[in-house]
């Protein structure tokens, strides 16, 4: 089983999202984990803890 833990810190950042796609694309993993350390949201439906 093939896992990717990936730090995004920033995925409005369309080079970060590109980065992603091709290690997607190119690790063909079975999870993706994604932390989004930097995201600033109103949304009550996503929490930070």
């Amino acid at each position: 089983m093939k896992l990717i833990s990936w730090n995004c810190r920033g995925l409005g950042n369309p080079t970060a999202v590109r980065a992603l796609k091709k290690l997607i694309k190119d690790q063909s993993p079975d999870i993706v984990f994604l932390m989004e350390t930097k995201l600033r949201t109103t949304d009550p439906n996503i929490n930070n803890k």
